[in-house]
């Protein structure tokens, strides 16, 4: 099963919920399932189980993210309640594939 299959199904179970076929509880334990299923079939004993998504780390970069000062009221909320102000930052460099593949396997690339 793709990962844009589990999606499918997932927004499936979402809509259900809203109708009232499904409490949040349920859901999130089906979701779960669903998880470990994907996971059992991925890599299955006595194979190591790697992360769900992004498995494979490309490495770490240090630095910092400072929040727009011009950050408008309505959006001051969570980590961008105090415009200007400046974090320290680890970002993780991995691709978007959920399995491990040789390096110059082309596909897509990004931080997480």
């Amino acid at each position: 099963m793709t990962a844009m299959e589990l999606e499918e199904i997932d927004m499936k179970k979402a809509k259900d919920s809203k109708k009232g076929g499904h409490s949040e509880k349920r859901l999130i334990a089906e979701i779960a399932a669903d998880t470990v299923t994907l996971q059992d079939r991925r890599y299955p004993k006595p194979k190591t189980v790697l992360r769900g998504v992004h498995p494979k780390s490309h490495g770490c970069l240090k630095g910092t993210v400072t929040i727009n000062p011009d950050v408008p009221e309505p959006l001051q909320v969570g980590l961008f309640a105090d415009p200007g102000k400046c974090y320290k930052a680890v970002v993780r460099s991995s691709n978007a594939a959920a399995t491990v593949a040789c390096d110059l396997a082309r596909r897509q690339q990004g931080q997480v």
